[in-house]
């Protein structure tokens, strides 16, 4: 049964609990500035959402770096030896913005709810069923899962207050609902910013927070600003308090005194090329090894100031189950090697004939429709620079810089040989299904059925160590038929306040709000 509890009566019991920050140690509100719009409150339906967006939802577990599981809406967390029975325990005293509790009940709706909305829906397909045992929900798995629990701590997977998914649509869930988070919204302006108000009855469990209970800040304002220039001339202004992600070059703009908090860091992502594989040119194994042996990365970050870093794997550093051996192997035998990529050409039947500098075979040179994002540094620079390097074996890359969201399309649609991409996950899981896209385009050497069970024996495997061991597999597989091309991971550039205790940033992208101030 809800309990229904006044929100001043509820903040005065929590505040005796966990107090919050004095006057003079928290401000009262802040605004932060976000590249990306959020495209609506209920993550649960969304397939990609910002760092902002964890103001205001709370994950149900958080995941160390040894891919431990820890609690964070649920209070204790465990797992059976054998990955079959996960156990979460929810403690009373915690509440939703709207002054409801949270119960294991809300916890089973919710997911139950994901498993048929959710764009990743497939991650919950080993749940077979939940059960509650007093303040406990137990999930029974058919296989043990790992995309599983890292779905659980993932920043996608919203807890909702059962009344809200049973009276609701999703259409009116959107953007009218009660996500368990440190912040509710007070007010949304499209194409603008959102007004977040604390909630009072909030606690978490989190282990890498120090502060359990309601946000120090009582509001905070997100702004969606897209351009850079806008960015840094209000953060001048003294119109923000933290930019969450802004380049090199915007940062350099900034030139308020008092704003001089400037971070790099890392997090899971991978650029990459990609090819279309139904090409005739790029069907041709020889061209595509031939472009991923001519490429200098170390070039390629100096050319972006070093805010870029060189990927030589596509489950990367900061992913979970990053394989050390296979980044070393691939650096040692798929990069720098010039006269290397002049042979395998050559085998292939293109020299250069006129002597323009470019290779030709039958009289057509070697010109790639190239797709790129004109978004800014680094994605434009690296294009030409790729550009550069490429030419150095003979081989032009026609560079066609469009739009973000339009470039996307183009790939989609087939529409070119070479592309870049860029895809950010700290799960090794989804980041090699992601990647089942170009097996789907042509048979290659390895076979897609052995790629893709590859991928679900890593993903059944519960011992952490043996699925990075495994990982090393189907790496190779994409590496040898050079289905894709890893080439950096992109560093985000963090300015904040000087007296502004920004968020905690953790090495696998999860970014947690609990502690600002």
């Amino acid at each position: 049964m809800k309990r229904m509890v006044a929100l001043l009566i509820m903040a005065a019991l929590l505040g005796c609990m966990c107090p919050l920050a004095s006057a003079e140690e928290a401000h009262t509100s802040l605004v932060i500035a976000d590249v990306s719009e959020w495209w609506g409150l209920d993550v649960g339906q969304l397939d990609g959402t910002s760092y902002t967006q964890a103001l205001t939802t709370e994950p149900l577990i958080v995941l160390d770096a040894d891919g431990t599981l820890q609690p964070c809406i649920a209070s204790a967390v465990s797992m059976s030896e054998d990955g079959l029975t996960l156990t979460m325990t929810f403690d009373e005293g915690m509440y939703f913005a709207n002054g409801n509790t949270l119960d294991p009940e809300d916890v089973v709706a919710s997911i139950e709810r994901l498993q048929e909305i959710s764009p990743f829906s497939s991650q919950f397909s080993t749940i077979e069923s939940m059960e509650i045992s007093g303040r406990d929900v137990i999930f029974h798995l058919s296989t043990y899962a790992a995309d599983l629990t890292n779905a659980l701590a993932s920043s996608w997977v919203n807890i909702l207050d059962t009344s809200e998914i049973e009276s609701k649509t999703a259409d009116e869930l959107l953007w009218d609902c009660t996500p368990y988070g440190l912040y509710s919204v007070k007010e949304y302006v499209q194409g603008s910013h959102v007004v977040l108000a604390r909630n009072e009855g909030f606690v978490t469990h989190n282990p890498h927070v120090e502060n359990k209970g309601p946000a120090a800040v009582e509001e905070v304002t997100v702004r969606f600003i897209s351009e850079e220039f806008t960015m840094a001339q209000e953060a001048n202004l003294g119109n923000i308090d933290i930019i969450m992600n802004i380049s090199a070059n915007g940062a350099d703009q900034i030139t308020r005194e008092d704003m001089v908090k400037t971070h790099l860091l890392a997090n899971p992502n991978i650029n990459y090329l990609e090819f279309n594989l139904t090409d005739s040119v790029m069907s041709d194994i020889n061209i595509r090894k031939a472009i991923a042996l001519a490429i200098d990365r170390d070039e390629l970050c100096a050319l972006c100031d070093n805010t870029i870093v060189p990927a030589y794997s596509y489950v990367t550093d900061h992913v979970f189950n990053h394989n050390a051996d296979w980044a070393a192997y691939y650096q040692e035998n798929f990069c720098n090697d010039v006269e290397a990529a002049k042979a395998l050409l050559a085998e292939s039947g293109w020299s250069d004939t006129d002597g323009d500098g470019i290779v030709d075979k039958d009289g057509v040179p070697l010109v790639l429709h190239t797709v790129t994002s004109n978004i800014q540094s680094p994605d434009a620079l690296v294009a030409q620079g790729l550009q550069i390097q490429l030419m150095n074996i003979g081989v032009y890359l026609d560079l066609d810089m469009q739009e973000d969201s339009y470039h996307y399309d183009t790939l989609i649609n087939g529409d070119f040989q070479v592309g870049t991409s860029r895809f950010g996950c700290d799960e090794p899981i989804m980041l090699l299904q992601w990647a089942l896209n170009y097996y789907d385009s042509l048979d290659v050497t390895c076979g897609q059925d052995a790629f893709f069970a590859a991928i679900d024996e890593i993903a059944a495997t519960p011992d952490y160590a043996t699925r990075t061991e495994m990982v090393y597999g189907v790496e190779q597989m994409l590496g040898e038929d050079v289905v894709i091309v890893p080439l950096y991971t992109s560093l985000i550039n963090y300015v904040c306040a000087q007296d502004v205790t920004g968020p905690t940033f953790m090495g696998n992208g999860r970014v947690y709000f609990n502690d600002m101030k």
